[in-house]
């Protein structure tokens, strides 16, 4: 049958999905391709730091066996059929495995091989989806359409000063900074957007951001997963407009300072 869909990613939250069973092999490669990353950023995994690609995954096979609830000797013969069948490659060690799904740039895009087509379709997709997003913005008033507009666009702009600018010692308190944020709030967060926090984004015309990373830290600790998530649809987006109340960041670094 030709054609596709497209699938949330929070279809993992259903409660079907969440079912107190072992996955079958299907539910495990349409899992794979919810654990897919869709952009490439720094990530750590295991106290080590990765840099993972569109259509990568890194995580253990025991992780996988724990999720699935399968033995890790079913998650390997089930890796390695996938890579028989030219679905997947991987590569695994003491620490991690990195998954990479083959046919990742196909399922996104359709069934298109030809470079050329599938650079088209992006970006006919990418002027749609801005077509689409300047229409629902004019419905809306000049306050809340500006609003709108940096929170949509957030994730793909780039900070001011960015992870491969920062010194080691910076790229330390920027880890740091990123292990507090998903152990506190149960969320992944990748190190532009870190980096956005402290030192604003390239579309801002104003200082904007909390200045350094001590700061951030308290800032983080002073929130409670609880008030986020009855106050806001995404944590980060809540963090972020802080970041852009210079009162907020100066009463923030007076507490550092007492």
């Amino acid at each position: 049958m030709p054609g596709w869909i497209k699938l949330p990613r929070d279809i993992v939250k259903h409660s079907i999905w969440q079912k107190e069973e072992p996955f079958c092999w299907k539910a495990a490669f349409i899992d794979l391709m919810l654990l897919a990353n869709f952009e490439a950023h720094p990530y750590f995994f295991n106290e080590q730091e990765f840099l993972v690609n569109p259509g990568e995954i890194i995580t253990s096979q025991e992780k996988l066996a724990l999720r699935w609830k399968w033995s890790r000797g079913r998650v390997y013969r089930f890796l390695e059929k996938l890579k028989d069948i030219g679905e997947i490659d991987y590569q695994a060690d003491m620490v991690s495995t990195r998954i990479t799904l083959s046919k990742w740039k196909t399922y996104q895009l359709g069934e298109l091989t030809d470079e050329r087509q599938v650079r088209q379709v992006a970006d006919r997709r990418q002027t749609a989806g801005r077509q689409v997003a300047d229409t629902y913005n004019n419905d809306k008033n000049e306050k809340n359409d500006k609003k709108e507009s940096q929170v949509k666009n957030l994730k793909f702009v780039r900070a001011k000063k960015t992870y491969e600018e920062l010194t080691e010692a910076e790229r330390e308190l920027a880890l740091e900074c990123a292990k507090f944020y998903e152990q506190r709030l149960k969320s992944k967060i990748d190190f532009n957007k870190l980096c956005i926090l402290i030192y604003g984004s390239e579309e801002d015309k104003e200082e904007h951001g909390f200045g350094d990373w001590q700061t951030l830290r308290r800032a983080l600790g002073c929130l409670s997963k609880e008030e986020l998530t009855h106050k806001v649809l995404h944590p980060y987006y809540y963090i972020w407009s802080l970041s852009r109340q210079k009162e907020y960041v100066e009463k923030i670094k007076k507490s550092l300072e007492g």
